[in-house]
């Protein structure tokens, strides 16, 4: 039995956008004036989390807010910017998906100030239907409640969204909230194994591969 699916739901870093460089150079830079020092891939396994959630993983609580505060204001830099770069093929799945009729949103932990200074360096301002943070939501990545926010904003259901990302926090939300299907995404920060362990309808190595996926869930799962 098919889905009627409505509307594509995307993570924002490490999914539409490649902030590697962006996020992992920031942490280089602060965690060591709170005496920490952490490997990249101790890096890379909390990225999903909000930032300062990601902070409360290396550092005391009491400081967490301010590492994370000075972790946003490192990134302002141009030199910093200039590290973040729109993934290939984003723009073709998104057009492609909307000759599907189906709406395309994201759903990030960002904040809204800092998703709005992205979006304007990258030219992505105008691309989706809707965005959701996690300062509107009020509750962040697993928790349903920016997914039930945008059903709202995009006059559809639960399960009638699919979610794209890059991270298991991402399969485990659409999970939890109901959505149609989940597809991982291996170019960002999770890892094949995390995105299939955490029950991934599919895993994909490129967005190109996007549109016929979402027909095949549409379609009902092979």
């Amino acid at each position: 039995m098919g889905n009627n699916i409505k509307a594509v739901i995307f993570d924002l870093d490490g999914t539409v956008i490649d902030t590697f460089e962006h996020i992992v150079q920031a942490f280089e830079l602060v965690l060591p004036q709170f005496g920490v020092q952490k490997t990249r891939e101790d890096i890379r396994a909390v990225i999903g989390k909000t930032l300062e959630e990601c902070y409360r993983e290396f550092l005391p609580e009491a400081v967490a807010h301010s590492a994370a505060e000075l972790h946003h204001e490192t990134q302002q830099s141009p030199e910093m910017y200039e590290l973040i770069t729109v993934y290939e093929h984003l723009r073709q799945a998104v057009d492609t998906l909307h000759e599907q009729q189906c709406k395309v949103a994201v759903l990030t932990n960002r904040s809204r100030r800092s998703v709005d200074l992205i979006f304007a360096h990258t030219g992505l301002t105008d691309t989706f239907d809707a965005v959701v943070t996690a300062d509107e939501s009020g509750a962040p990545k697993p928790d349903s409640a920016g997914v039930l926010m945008l059903a709202g904003l995009l006059d559809t259901g639960a399960r009638e969204m699919v979610m794209v990302g890059d991270t298991s926090i991402d399969v485990v939300t659409a999970r939890r909230a109901g959505m149609a299907g989940s597809v991982g995404l291996t170019h960002g920060f999770g890892l094949r194994r995390e995105l299939e362990a955490a029950g991934a309808d599919y895993v994909i190595d490129s967005l190109a591969e996007l549109p016929s996926i979402v027909e095949r869930l549409n379609n009902g799962k092979d």
